[in-house]
């Protein structure tokens, strides 16, 4: 017999007036396509995104067409370097054709050439087109994408309760000088030079030419989220909810482990997997899971599925099965954090009788199958069989209205069934999934996968439920207003 144990992360508010600095570095395309009103309006947006940074932030751009240049090194954005920075994004011009690996090389490469970085490092990269000039395949632009990233609070609870096939085990990420009784945190003190400072990209995909599945394949390799812009009115607002997370990382490099309790494992217990595309099963059979960095208020949970453990005598004391611990960096405080293990413990009792399912944990179980049959829809709508495609997202919603009606009407499962709403329409005819569908499937997907708002329209971004305050701050704020 097997159970499913949900470890749920939560990242604390930013503090009042209190954020990493940031630096930033805009990879835009000015092929030809670009021409006329969609480089006008990402010229206002960047116009937009500067009045949104500090003099302790540093900003630079590059642009890209049959090759990419510097059209500004990473500079602190003074009043002085701001308004030579607005100088130059006015004087942006369309040119050729479209090269995205000399954007990603030359973006990375100005990154990894400041020398004193700040704590919190992202790219984002624009695109209205495919790539044909230079490196142009999907594998090899995502393998330029890892080798050039390369280089480069939290206060524990514990609340399990003895379900039918569920556990939830939470971590809740408090502010310092709130943290209640029970808090466990191990900081160690190092100096800000010693700490990794990763590098995420952001892709925006800029209307209907482009390819939705390179993109998100190039943010999902560089630990970003993948934006689909699909109209003129969205631009402003999809960078602004990337600028908002970015403004908000609260924590980096989240680590969570999970390895059997010594006292569960002789008497059966082990875990049997651990249903995140980060995790990695060390050689003891423990497991690492790699979570990437938090905005203030996100909210992530893994879930993971252990063996039962059977007693050898009838009793109604916790079994341990389980031991989960974290660390990550915090980033406001400039120190790396160990969270000490914390067992998930369950009652082995004898005889039939089941315990009630927890719902949260059933809803997180929903999200990661309908991540996954939503990747499997999407391989049958490329290869033009979008009768099976549509069949596959029928059954995510078979499975989901089988549930009872408190699971159907937990917020995250509505959320499901409305997204798969839009999945359906997308699957209508090939065009209409060659120009809308395809790339709204790998929103989903993705959406689902890093438990991240990653929303173009606002519309959207006002029902996510992953979405920050911060978030929904700074796309208002950016938001394009049309006459």
């Amino acid at each position: 017999t097997t159970t499913q144990i949900c470890v749920n992360i939560k990242a604390r508010e930013l503090p009042d007036d209190t954020r990493a600095p940031v630096d930033i570095i805009v990879a835009l395309d000015v092929s030809g396509s670009m021409a006329g009103r969609k480089l006008d309006l990402c010229k206002l947006t960047l116009e937009q995104l500067l009045c949104m940074l500090l003099p302790k932030d540093r900003f630079g751009l590059v642009s890209y067409d049959t090759d990419a240049r510097i059209e500004l090194a990473p500079q602190k954005m003074t009043g002085a370097n701001k308004a030579k920075a607005l100088r130059i994004i006015k004087a942006l011009t369309h040119r050729s054709m479209t090269n995205i690996s000399a954007a990603i090389g030359l973006a990375t490469q100005e990154m990894n050439a400041i020398e004193e970085p700040n704590a919190v490092r992202s790219i984002f990269l624009l695109t209205d087109g495919h790539p044909n000039q230079g490196v142009s395949d999907t594998a090899g632009l995502v393998e330029i994408t890892k080798n050039s990233i390369s280089n480069t609070h939290f206060e524990a609870d514990l609340d399990i309760g003895a379900e039918k096939k569920t556990h939830r085990f939470s971590f809740f990420h408090g502010a310092q000088n709130k943290a209640g009784p029970g808090t466990d945190k191990v900081p160690m003190e190092v100096s800000p030079k010693s700490m990794r400072h990763p590098i995420t990209m952001n892709c925006f995909g800029y209307g209907s030419d482009h390819n939705g599945t390179l993109l998100s394949e190039l943010a999902t390799a560089a630990s970003g989220s993948y934006y689909f812009v699909e109209n003129d009115s969205s631009v402003g607002t999809a960078f602004g909810d990337a600028l908002g997370g970015v403004l908000s990382v609260v924590g980096q490099n989240v680590v969570v482990n999970i390895k059997v309790a010594p006292e569960g494992a002789p008497l059966g217990a082990e875990i049997v997997s651990v249903l995140h595309k980060g995790a990695l099963m060390r050689e003891n059979g423990a497991y690492s899971v790699t979570v990437g960095d938090f905005f203030a208020e996100e909210t992530r949970d893994v879930l993971f599925e252990v063996k039962l453990a059977s007693p050898t005598t009838v009793s109604l004391a916790p079994v341990p099965h389980a031991i989960v611990s974290m660390a990550y960096t915090d980033t406001i405080l400039k120190r790396p954090v160990q969270v000490s293990p914390k067992i998930c413990n369950i009652v082995r009792a004898d005889g039939t009788e089941v315990s009630e399912a927890n719902i949260h944990v059933v809803a997180q179980w929903i999200r990661v199958y309908a991540s996954r049959e939503i990747e499997n829809a999407e391989t049958q709508a490329s290869r033009n069989d979008l009768e099976g495609a549509r069949a596959t997202i029928l059954k995510i919603r078979a499975m989901i209205f089988e549930q009872d009606a408190n699971i159907q009407s937990h917020e995250l499962v509505k959320m499901i069934v409305k997204d798969l709403d839009e999945v359906e329409k997308g699957l209508v005819s090939t065009q209409t999934y060659a120009n809308f569908g395809s790339k709204e499937m790998c929103s989903r997907k993705m959406g689902y996968r890093t438990q991240r708002c990653a929303e173009a329209e606002p519309g959207r971004q006002e029902r996510n439920l992953y979405r920050s305050s911060a978030q929904a701050r700074m796309a208002n704020m950016m938001q394009i207003k049309h006459p």
